[in-house]
Protein backbone atom coordinates (compact mmCIF):
# COMPACT_ATOMS: atom_id res chain seq x y z
CA UNK A 1 0.00 0.00 0.00
CA UNK A 2 2.88 2.58 0.95
CA UNK A 3 4.46 2.08 -2.39
CA UNK A 4 1.62 3.02 -4.13
CA UNK A 5 0.74 6.38 -2.21
CA UNK A 6 5.21 6.53 -2.87
CA UNK A 7 4.23 6.23 -6.97
CA UNK A 8 1.03 8.73 -7.20
CA UNK A 9 3.39 11.06 -5.04
CA UNK A 10 6.46 10.84 -7.41
CA UNK A 11 4.20 10.83 -10.41
CA UNK A 12 2.61 14.46 -9.56
CA UNK A 13 5.37 15.87 -7.76
CA UNK A 14 7.57 15.16 -10.58
CA UNK A 15 6.24 17.54 -13.44
CA UNK A 16 6.38 20.20 -10.57
CA UNK A 17 9.94 19.81 -10.24
CA UNK A 18 10.69 20.15 -13.95
CA UNK A 19 9.10 23.57 -14.11
CA UNK A 20 10.84 25.07 -11.22
CA UNK A 21 14.10 24.11 -12.38
CA UNK A 22 13.56 24.90 -15.87
CA UNK A 23 11.73 28.22 -14.72
CA UNK A 24 15.62 28.91 -12.54
CA UNK A 25 16.99 28.42 -15.83
CA UNK A 26 14.89 30.55 -18.25
CA UNK A 27 12.08 32.48 -15.90
CA UNK A 28 13.50 35.73 -16.08
CA UNK A 29 14.03 36.10 -19.28
CA UNK A 30 10.72 34.72 -20.38
CA UNK A 31 9.20 37.68 -17.94
CA UNK A 32 11.11 40.48 -19.45
CA UNK A 33 9.91 39.25 -22.93
CA UNK A 34 6.16 38.87 -21.35
CA UNK A 35 6.67 42.89 -19.62
CA UNK A 36 7.09 44.01 -22.92
CA UNK A 37 4.35 42.35 -24.96
CA UNK A 38 1.07 43.87 -26.02
CA UNK A 39 -1.40 42.24 -24.37
CA UNK A 40 -5.16 41.61 -25.19
CA UNK A 41 -7.33 43.20 -22.60
CA UNK A 42 -8.99 39.63 -21.37
CA UNK A 43 -5.48 38.77 -20.32
CA UNK A 44 -5.34 36.92 -17.21
CA UNK A 45 -3.60 39.13 -14.77
CA UNK A 46 0.08 37.72 -13.85
CA UNK A 47 -0.28 36.68 -10.23
CA UNK A 48 -2.63 33.17 -12.43
CA UNK A 49 -0.27 31.90 -14.05
CA UNK A 50 1.81 30.30 -11.21
CA UNK A 51 -1.54 28.65 -9.48
CA UNK A 52 -2.97 27.50 -12.97
CA UNK A 53 0.50 25.92 -14.22
CA UNK A 54 0.66 24.27 -10.73
CA UNK A 55 -2.41 22.87 -11.21
CA UNK A 56 -2.09 21.86 -14.82
CA UNK A 57 1.11 20.11 -14.15
CA UNK A 58 -0.34 18.22 -11.20
CA UNK A 59 -3.50 16.74 -13.30
CA UNK A 60 -0.43 15.70 -15.60
CA UNK A 61 1.31 13.28 -12.81
CA UNK A 62 -1.94 12.37 -11.51
CA UNK A 63 -2.99 11.39 -15.31
CA UNK A 64 0.28 9.34 -15.61
CA UNK A 65 -0.24 8.03 -12.30
CA UNK A 66 -3.99 6.87 -13.20
CA UNK A 67 -2.42 5.42 -16.67
CA UNK A 68 0.06 3.59 -15.82
CA UNK A 69 -1.50 1.76 -13.49
CA UNK A 70 -4.80 1.32 -13.90
CA UNK A 71 -7.29 1.23 -16.93
CA UNK A 72 -8.15 4.56 -18.25
CA UNK A 73 -11.15 5.98 -16.15
CA UNK A 74 -13.04 8.66 -16.58
CA UNK A 75 -11.88 10.12 -13.36
CA UNK A 76 -8.29 10.15 -15.11
CA UNK A 77 -9.67 11.90 -18.30
CA UNK A 78 -11.39 14.66 -15.95
CA UNK A 79 -7.98 14.91 -14.91
CA UNK A 80 -6.91 16.45 -18.34
CA UNK A 81 -9.95 19.40 -18.51
CA UNK A 82 -7.74 21.47 -16.64
CA UNK A 83 -5.15 21.50 -18.77
CA UNK A 84 -7.47 21.53 -22.22
CA UNK A 85 -9.10 24.84 -20.74
CA UNK A 86 -5.50 26.15 -20.09
CA UNK A 87 -4.20 25.02 -23.51
CA UNK A 88 -7.52 26.62 -25.25
CA UNK A 89 -6.82 29.92 -23.49
CA UNK A 90 -3.04 30.30 -23.47
CA UNK A 91 -3.06 29.08 -26.87
CA UNK A 92 -5.64 32.42 -28.04
CA UNK A 93 -3.76 34.62 -25.93
CA UNK A 94 -0.09 33.13 -27.39
CA UNK A 95 -1.76 34.32 -31.09
CA UNK A 96 -2.94 37.78 -29.81
CA UNK A 97 0.22 38.49 -28.71
CA UNK A 98 1.87 37.45 -31.53
CA UNK A 99 -0.17 38.77 -33.92
CA UNK A 100 -0.13 42.41 -32.60
CA UNK A 101 3.53 42.52 -32.20
CA UNK A 102 4.10 41.70 -35.09
CA UNK A 103 2.17 44.28 -36.44
CA UNK A 104 4.24 46.69 -34.35
CA UNK A 105 7.16 44.91 -35.87
CA UNK A 106 6.01 45.44 -39.19
CA UNK A 107 5.63 49.10 -38.68
CA UNK A 108 9.18 49.96 -37.94
CA UNK A 109 10.46 49.00 -40.96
Amino acid sequence: MLSTWVDAFGFTLLPNVGVIFGSQLHGKRLLVGMQLSKKPSWCPPNWVFSPIWTTVYTSWGLFSYTCDWYPIIKTAAYLMVPYLAWLSLASALNCCVWRDSKDKDDSND
